[in-house]
């Protein structure tokens, strides 16, 4: 895995054992606190929770999932699609979709044994094709549909310097207002 933040590998303990964070509701919990961790053992584990900017950042709750013992953090998105997270340099952190982290909590449940696999596979996106939720789409101030021309939103599994990891998931959104494009 390569983290976009810190400029470098970063690898996964193989076999790994994968513990989801849950709250007393049997949700994910957010990570954010040392309290999160009171009933779980994570010592050399990889731990899910799920994604709440709102609480704190992807750094903070790594910090705390490192703190508690965890040598990598699986983040769920909140939302469709896989998020951009900032992560740390000294524990091992990605993202994953909702329904990849319902299928992982489900292999949890059956004490299945997880594998990482060195080998790129590809993959869709959950809610590809979808416009994003960054997107500035709709009714302008003269009540004209913007924007006008529009390329794939986020979530793109797309080429990035090799020496970053040759992939990446990309979330960009182009448009070209109508008083620049030569359609109009």
């Amino acid at each position: 895995m390569f983290s976009h933040a810190w400029g470098g590998s970063i690898s996964y303990p193989n076999p790994v054992t994968l513990v989801p964070i849950l709250k007393g509701d049997k949700s994910l919990s957010n990570g954010c606190t040392a309290d999160s961790y009171a009933n779980s053992d994570v010592k050399g584990k990889v731990v899910l929770i799920i994604s709440d900017t709102n609480a704190c950042t992807s750094e903070a709750s790594g910090a705390v999932a490192k703190s508690a013992g965890a040598v990598g953090v699986l983040v769920q998105t909140a939302t469709y699609g896989i998020e951009f997270i900032d992560g740390r340099h000294d524990i091992a952190m990605g993202s994953v979709e909702r329904s990849i982290a319902r299928a992982l909590i489900a292999a949890y449940d059956s004490a299945a044994t997880l594998e990482w696999s060195k080998v790129k596979q590809p993959f869709d996106i959950e809610g590809g094709g979808a416009v994003s939720d960054f997107s500035s789409w709709g009714l302008d101030g003269e009540l004209r549909i913007k924007p006008d021309i529009g390329a794939p939103g986020g979530n793109i599994y797309s080429t990035y310097p090799q020496e970053m990891g040759s992939y990446s998931i990309c979330n960009v959104i182009a448009w070209i207002p109508s008083w620049m494009s030569p359609l109009a």
